[in-house]
């Protein structure tokens, strides 16, 4: 073979080589873009839940700090006044575990689909 034509198929080797890392490049940045927007939903769903869960912490804690108050102002009806805080908080408040982790996933989803 002639020097020309094993330069043309030298040529021709590298040029799918760089196509190949073309097509390899391209690839990698769509899924660079997919993960980024993955992120940037989970992010924004995690501020969601932090946001939310802050604020049903703040009411429990005022609803404990009403029923301590009235525990204080009336101590014969304790029983009352703790069971009126179960059962206003009884999503939070179970015995079965299972069960408020039901509940919690239903309002992490509720919170998710919020916005």
């Amino acid at each position: 073979m002639e020097e020309n034509e094993i330069l043309k198929q030298k040529i021709l080797a590298l040029e799918k080589k760089l196509e190949i890392y073309h097509k390899k490049e391209e690839y990698l940045n769509k899924g660079i873009d997919k993960v980024q927007g993955i992120y940037e939903v989970t992010r924004q769903n995690a501020e969601k839940i932090i946001y939310k869960s802050i604020g049903i912490a703040h009411a429990l804690k005022d609803d404990m700090a009403i029923t301590l108050k009235k525990i204080q102002a009336d101590p014969n009806n304790i029983h009352e006044y703790v069971n009126e805080l179960l059962y206003k908080n009884s999503h939070l408040f179970n015995d079965d575990n299972e069960v408020i982790k039901k509940n919690i996933s239903e309002i992490v989803i509720k919170i998710i689909n919020s916005n």
